[in-house]
């Protein structure tokens, strides 16, 4: 019997179970308030007993969610052949492949990084209908950019760059700039599962998904929390005028909402984490398409480790630009 039952809910999924919940919340409160006359008086409002209310809604709410949360997070995170595991048993197959090549790969991120910044470069470039931005990119002197406004411009390698518009102009100057460029974390964000990111390109992915949980998370706790604020309001208001002794029918609508409200909360935690859970498998499969791109890199010999002395040299120039950007944005 009690397979069957679950067997049931199974066939709808989470989304489809708090939707039928959902319903059935509202039909019962539709029953319970059609056994007599409700009205909605704002003079019934006594703004202690409101305040008390929904104190104990609020508290319910967010005990729901954390619980919800917590509950998914233990089902979800140690299921067999779930997402989450899937995703984790691939990093950890790519990490034992790369175990030897491990030192080098601060090296590729660095060679990566400028690989991904050009690609960047073009693109936004492009954007702009400049079509040698290739060529721009790597031999235009930026002395050269107020010549572009009033007549075509011979480059270092032959290359002819025809006459440009103001607004291709500022472009160009961006990126010559280093104002637009791929910000990625340290190595070791990449080397660790379940380290977190300290936005096209696939290493300003984990920087994304990170946001993207935090703002769900954010959302979804927020809006539950006005909706027992909205309903607790609603209720303090609510007078039943054809029954003399009331008590009982205010106290089992009550009883219901809150009930209504613990149950809603936690399906609403559990999808919370559930969606938490599916953006961190995300972020582990981009760490590990990441070590991919490095050991087939390193494997065909397109990316080649430096001597000691130029990486420490573009690690210093890193260095520089991170700084200078950070900068920038504290101006900003």
């Amino acid at each position: 019997m009690m397979m069957k039952f679950k067997d049931f809910f199974k066939k709808f999924g989470t989304k489809s179970n708090i939707k039928l919940f959902t319903i059935l919340t509202v039909v019962v409160f539709i029953v319970l308030t059609s056994l007599t006359e409700v009205i909605l008086d704002p003079a019934n409002l006594n703004i202690f007993t409101w305040l008390s209310n929904t104190i104990l809604s609020i508290g319910i709410s967010i005990a729901g969610l954390l619980l919800g949360e917590s509950i998914a997070n233990d089902s979800l995170k140690q299921k067999e052949n779930g997402l989450y595991q899937r995703s984790l048993q691939g990093y950890t197959k790519i990490q034992n492949s790369i175990s030897s090549i491990k030192m080098y790969f601060n090296d590729f991120l660095l060679w990566f990084k400028d690989k991904e910044t050009f690609c960047k470069q073009v693109d936004y470039l492009t954007s702009f209908d400049i079509r040698e931005s290739k060529d721009i990119i790597k031999y235009l002197e930026i002395e050269q950019l107020e010549e572009l406004l009033y007549h075509p411009v011979s480059l270092s390698n032959g290359t002819i760059v025809r006459k440009k518009t103001e607004e291709q102009i500022e472009a160009i100057r961006k990126v010559l700039q280093g104002k637009i460029n791929v910000k990625t974390s340290m190595g070791s964000y990449y080397l660790n599962a379940n380290e977190n990111h300290s936005s096209k390109s696939i290493l300003e992915e984990g920087k994304r998904i990170d946001k993207r949980i935090n703002d769900y998370v954010k959302v979804s706790r927020t809006s539950k929390i006005i909706i027992s604020i909205c309903v607790s309001l609603l209720f303090a208001t609510i007078t039943f005028s054809e029954i003399k002794d009331t008590s009982f029918i205010v106290s089992i609508t009550k009883l219901t909402l809150r009930l209504c409200t613990f149950v809603s909360c936690l399906f609403c935690g559990w999808q919370t984490e559930a969606e938490v859970v599916k953006e961190l498998s995300k972020k582990i499969e981009n760490k590990t398409d990441v070590l991919a791109i490095f050991k087939t890199s390193y494997d065909s010999g397109e990316f080649k480790p430096s001597v000691y002395e130029d990486l420490a040299r573009r690690e210093y120039e890193n260095y520089l630009q991170n700084s200078i950007e950070s900068e920038e944005e504290n101006n900003e």
